[in-house]
């Protein structure tokens, strides 16, 4: 099943050429044939034990959802939270989840077609009033900029439930959460969510996805904290065999399989550890890490992904150009540095 699409903040005119197929044409058949290997990269995904979890957890979930009254009315609304540091992995194993999901497949009636679910990235700032706004365009209802917040989410109430929405996933919760910076503002995200998880017509569940910070919305009144399900990534530890494991398999999926390299020997190295490093214990800025090397070796033309291939990738994305006892590829105490530190102070 493919998801709805992407919240973008901003729409394209339906008549607009594909600005960026021209641009990739006019580049030359080099480089187009190194984004066509980087695009099979950054659509490659490792399933791991997360993942497993998360499924399961998800179901328990979607089971609260349904669950009926005597009456044959849907109980009241849940809350599933996702959470785990930067770059942990969470917006892509949540989204990756729902469109697999075969009960939550488009229900097609009457010559109308119903998705039971909805994505979108949170807004920054993240407003009551904007993240309202966003969810109500990513349904396909062209509410207006200066509605007010209120009455944006009494239309969005209504807009779900003659869409068929049933779960709402906010990816990046925790900017709403840092919004709550007064009484004031706690209540009124909490009184908001209240009306929509206990509307009696059509009770809205939510997904929230971010970092840590994100569960403040559960804690901002007792009814919506035991109306949740909570779930925390843990970052990798590389003492930990399956963890590591994860992090040669994510190697061999990215650059063996994905984009066709020979690895050499790089998985008996602290190569690696290193790569971990950079990527502050995080799978999915492991993934990244290994990517932006990959993208090196492509341009370098040789078939081959080497531990050099990491060292100028990172300083590329970093302040360690010319300060190689900085750089976590070279410095011989690599360990010494700050995890997925790329920016450094002035003068070091």
């Amino acid at each position: 099943m493919k998801a709805p699409k992407s919240d973008s903040g901003d729409h394209v005119h339906p008549e607009a050429p594909d600005i960026a197929s021209i641009v990739s044409a006019r580049r030359g058949a080099g480089r187009q044939a190194v984004l066509q290997t980087m695009s099979r990269v950054r659509s490659g995904y490792l399933p791991t034990r997360r993942d497993v979890i998360l499924a399961r957890e998800f179901a328990e979930f979607l089971d609260d959802v349904l669950v009926q009254r005597e009456d044959g009315t849907r109980d009241d609304g849940r809350c599933f939270f996702v959470t785990g540091e930067s770059g942990a992995g969470k917006s892509s194993s949540i989204r990756r989840l729902l469109a697999a999901e075969e009960a939550l497949a488009p229900v097609v009636r009457q010559g109308r077609t119903y998705v039971p679910w909805v994505s979108v990235k949170g807004p920054s700032p993240g407003t009551l009033q904007r993240l309202g706004l966003r969810i109500c365009r990513e349904i396909g209802y062209p509410a207006k900029v200066d509605t007010p917040e209120n009455r944006i989410w009494e239309i969005l109430g209504e807009q779900l439930r003659m869409r068929g929405v049933l779960v709402v996933h906010i990816d990046e919760a925790q900017h709403l959460a840092r919004s709550m910076q007064s009484e004031y503002e706690r209540k009124n995200v909490a009184n908001t969510f209240k009306d929509v998880l206990e509307n009696k017509a059509w009770p809205i569940s939510f997904v929230l996805s971010g970092i840590p910070i994100a569960t403040e919305i559960a804690r901002t009144d007792e009814q919506i904290e035991r109306r949740g399900r909570f779930l925390s990534y843990p970052s990798l530890d590389l003492d930990v065999v399956a963890d590591r494991r994860i992090v040669l398999d994510m190697i061999e999926l990215l650059a063996v399989r994905q984009a066709e390299l020979d690895i050499g020997g790089i998985p008996e190295g602290d190569l690696p550890d290193r790569i971990a490093h950079a990527a502050n214990y995080e799978i999915g800025r492991v993934a990244q890490v290994i990517a932006g090397a990959i993208h090196k070796a492509l341009l370098r033309g040789e078939g081959v992904l080497a531990g050099r291939d990491f060292v100028t990738a990172h300083r590329s994305v970093s302040h360690t150009r010319g300060l190689d006892h900085l750089n976590p590829f070279v410095a011989e105490d690599w360990r010494t540095l700050q995890a997925g530190s790329f920016l450094i102070q002035s003068g070091c």
